[in-house]
C-alpha cells in the first residue's frame, strides 16, 4: 500500500477460495490435499503478470495482489482466466481431480484506510460470492 501511495498506482487484492476443499484432503488423504493448492498456486501465478503477487494465505485460501491495476474490467479479467485455469482438471498420481474457486476483491482506494480495511472489503465479497452459489467472482462496491 506504501509503495502505491508513493508511486500514485492502484492495486486490487483478491482473496481466492478453493470450493469444497476439504472433501480432498477427507477422501484422498493429506499428501494429495497438499498437492492440490501447490498446483493451484502454479496456475494462479501463471494467470497474473509478473509483478502481482500470489501468496497462500491458509489452508485453501490464497491471497492475490494485483499492481498497478485500477478497472473493474481489468480485475474481470484476471478472475476469469484464473477461474478458468483451475477449471482444468488436477492430476495428483492416480486421481484426476475438478476444483473450483470462489473470488472475492477489492481495489485500494484514497477512502480505504489500511489492510485490515481492504481484507474486509475482499473478504465480504468473497462471503457474497459463496453464498450465491461459488465457483465466480465479485468484488467489493
Amino acid at each position: 500500500m506504501a509503495r502505491a501511495n508513493r508511486q500514485d498506482q492502484t492495486f486490487a487484492l483478491l482473496i481466492v477460495d478453493l470450493d469444497h476443499f476439504k472433501p480432498i484432503n477427507d477422501t484422498y488423504g493429506h499428501q494429495t490435499g497438499d498437492a492440490v493448492p501447490k498446483e493451484v498456486a502454479k496456475r494462479m501465478t501463471e494467470s497474473v503478470r509478473i509483478n502481482d503477487a500470489v501468496t497462500r494465505f491458509g489452508g485453501d485460501e490464497f491471497v492475490i495482489v494485483l499492481e498497478d491495476i485500477s478497472t473493474e474490467s481489468q480485475i474481470e479479467l484476471v478472475c476469469r482466466k484464473i477461474l478458468d485455469e483451475l477449471a482444468s482438471p488436477i492430476l495428483v498420481g492416480e486421481h484426476k481431480l475438478t476444483i473450483g474457486a470462489s473470488i472475492g476483491g477489492a481495489i485500494f482506494t484514497e477512502e480505504i484506510e489500511g489492510t485490515a480495511e481492504l481484507l474486509k472489503k475482499a473478504d465480504a465479497a468473497l462471503y457474497q460470492v459463496k453464498e450465491a452459489g461459488r465457483n465466480a467472482f465479485r468484488l467489493a462496491s
